[in-house]
């Protein structure tokens, strides 16, 4: 075999001050029960949808998460929550996650609509919570909510220094 690889070093690598590099990048949002009831001006219910992250054009969206942070309350047994995008596949990160059960600091359960490529967004897309079954009620609780996306777009922002300059 003959090995035409290109090793890998300190000088060859990659890296973040490169100029053909795209860097991967994380953005999270706080969501809590309150500011849901409030952004709604009644009570949760289901069937509601909650709009937590815009995601430009030309982005790819790596992944989805979503973690529960603080206590659930209310008299809902049966609390269950879809995280996915907005009028595309409301439970492509995570279907029917058990909110009210959930232990805190645990993750929502990972959608089975992802791909290894992850989600290309060729228009603005709207990350969103949809409450999917709900009897009683949701007063208290805070998701956070994780985004792994790569800007794929050309967009060019003047007078922005470059990384590493």
């Amino acid at each position: 075999m003959v090995d035409v690889s290109l090793a890998l070093t300190s000088t060859s690598h990659v890296s973040k001050f490169a100029p053909d590099v795209r860097l991967p990048y994380m953005v999270e949002k706080t969501v809590t029960a309150a500011e849901m009831i409030a952004a709604k001006g009644s009570a949760i219910a289901a069937a509601d949808v909650y709009d937590v992250l815009q995601v430009p054009a030309g982005t790819v969206i790596l992944g989805v998460w979503a973690r529960k942070i603080a206590a659930f309350a209310g008299t809902s047994t049966d609390l269950a929550l879809d995280i996915g995008i907005t009028g595309v596949d409301a439970d492509l990160y995570s279907n029917d996650w058990a909110f009210d059960d959930a232990a805190l600091n645990s993750y929502a359960p990972v959608g089975t609509g992802l791909t290894d490529y992850g989600t290309v967004t060729n228009a603005t897309q709207i990350i969103s919570i949809l409450v999917g079954a709900q009897t009683g009620t949701w007063t208290a609780g805070t998701i956070q909510v994780y985004a792994l996306c790569i800007d794929l777009s050309d967009n060019v922002i003047a007078g922005l220094p470059a990384l590493g300059s």
